[in-house]
């Protein structure tokens, strides 16, 4: 290695005076590629890298290209604290370079360096220069330089000091100046925002007296419907967080949200928010079930409805709502307190199956799974008595659908059908009607009746969670239970040698 790190350190010492950089640079680069990462790291932290920023100022592309991959393979095998402090300088200025190949080398070495690194944010927040420059990189129309800003600017208000630099006067300046620059990078700035306001009470706090919330918010009221959707996009982000939520109800946003989709069937502008409206509010009601079910009766109703509509992306949301409202215990008993609605809802899923192409097919029998699913620590008399029901509304024979799902043609109806499976084997109900069933036992240990991959490896994952319950044994028989224990333990790609079958034939 020693040689070599003379070549590395006499190649660097000729770019810095030769004419012929391309050429230098293209050696550099293929002497790098034969290192080892820790022989690179060692190269790295002994080279003047300054030198290598120096060959971007070039107009001759082949060059550009040749520095960054250079810089690129240099830089990050350097500790972060390490590149800001020695090279903080050559960043910025490279911050400001016409390429956006080379602005995203850099956004990458910084956003890498203050993931995960509180100091590292900490000290990218005393750069005030620097950081004005990575505002002006959300104006680009590169939308790779444009996310590695955004996500560097997230990173800096999850700190007291990334949020008291973020929202600087300076910096301020810089973020509205860019928002001036047309609806895109506005909503770039917005999710910006959102992200820190969704981080703590304080992030919060410092987006609302910013201002930047309340122009939002002020676009999800106006008449351009495009803005509308992105703003609700946003906002149901804001919705996912329980401090967040406290605050969007506290603007009156829940209840301007909830009359508009009341309204949505007299207002042909705001149908295209309803697949929106209704996400935003499963959101809500999936953190406050109860609260939902008192304040907005009929929006939850609506939610049912939907499985009527027409279009396809009101149904598919509509009822991916629901199974996301199920994720919870106490979603699931809010939607028990509705009393036949939700089975009688997932029978007409059931039957509307046949008629829909494959991919809402899918989400339906995703949505059933969702709202079947019960973790250990949930099982209990009453939420099992009630998740039963459930899946016997299913169909006259709940057990026949489902095994008839894992033997369609289609590898992503058997993959929902195996989902389904899964669920049933996680709980002592689901695991009865398993070993009950004739055949279907033996059905899941037949390594031959699957050849997708996926197919077989979630079928096998519904072998594992069988054994794995802690409810198995006082279900299913210690003969059952020891076959399925000698499955999962020879694995699902095992397969019988000749020797094997001819002593058993013998026998």
């Amino acid at each position: 290695m020693a040689t070599n790190l003379d070549w590395f350190k006499q190649t660097v010492d000729r770019i810095a005076v030769s004419d012929s950089r391309r050429e230098l640079l293209s050696e550099l680069k293929v002497g790098l590629c034969g290192l080892s990462v820790r022989d690179v790291t060692t190269v790295a932290n002994v080279l003047p890298l300054a030198v290598i920023f120096d060959t971007l100022n070039t107009n001759e592309k082949e060059q550009l290209e040749l520095a960054c991959d250079v810089l690129g393979k240099l830089l990050g095998a350097l500790e972060p604290s390490v590149v800001l402090a020695q090279y903080g300088q050559q960043i910025q200025h490279t911050l400001i370079h016409p390429s956006p190949r080379a602005k995203e080398l850099v956004l990458r070495e910084l956003d890498r360096a203050v993931t995960g690194r509180v100091d590292m944010v900490e000290r990218l927040s005393a750069e005030q220069d620097l950081l004005v420059c990575i505002v002006d990189c959300l104006c680009l129309e590169e939308l790779s330089v444009a996310r590695y800003a955004i996500s560097l600017l997230k990173h800096l208000g999850s700190s007291p000091a990334g949020l008291t630099a973020l929202y600087s006067p300076v910096t301020m300046q810089a973020l509205q100046t860019a928002s001036s620059k047309g609806d895109i990078v506005r909503f770039r700035v917005y999710e910006v925002v959102v992200a820190v306001s969704v981080e703590s009470d304080e992030g919060l706090r410092a987006s609302q007296n910013s201002g930047f919330l309340g122009g939002m918010f002020s676009e999800l009221k106006g008449d351009d419907v495009l803005a509308q959707l992105n703003v609700l996009e946003m906002t149901t982000t804001l919705a996912l967080k329980q401090h967040s939520l406290v605050f969007l109800d506290q603007q009156g946003i829940l209840d301007f949200l909830a009359e508009k989709l009341s309204n949505s069937e007299n207002d042909p502008l705001s149908s295209f928010l309803v697949p929106g409206l209704i996400k935003f509010f499963g959101n809500v009601a999936q953190s406050k079930p109860d609260e939902m079910i008192k304040r907005f009766p009929s929006l939850v109703s609506m939610m049912f409805d939907t499985l009527d509509a027409s279009d396809l992306a009101v149904v598919g949301t509509g009822m991916e709502t629901l199974g996301f409202i199920a994720t919870t215990l106490k979603g699931k008993y809010m939607l028990q307190s509705l009393g036949t609605r939700l089975p009688e809802t997932m029978r007409k899923m059931v039957e509307k199956l046949p008629s829909l192409p494959i991919e809402m097919k899918v989400r339906l029998l995703n949505t059933i799974a969702n709202i079947l699913q019960l973790n250990v620590s949930d099982q209990n008399n009453q939420s099992l008595s009630m998740t039963k029901r459930w899946f016997e509304a299913l169909s006259p024979q709940p057990m026949d659908f489902v095994m008839a799902l894992c033997r369609q043609p289609f590898p992503e109806t058997r993959l929902a059908g195996f989902q389904l499976m899964h669920v049933l084997a996680t709980n002592p109900w689901g695991q009865e009607y398993i070993v009950r069933a004739p055949g279907v036992v033996e059905y899941l240990m037949d390594r031959l009746t699957e050849s997708v991959k996926s197919c077989k490896d979630a079928k096998f994952e519904v072998v594992r969670s069988l054994v794995a319950s802690p409810s198995s044994s006082t279900v299913m028989s210690p003969d059952v239970l020891d076959q399925l224990r000698q499955f999962m333990e020879q694995g699902e790609f095992y397969a019988r040698g000749e020797t094997e079958v001819a002593i058993e034939g013998a026998s």
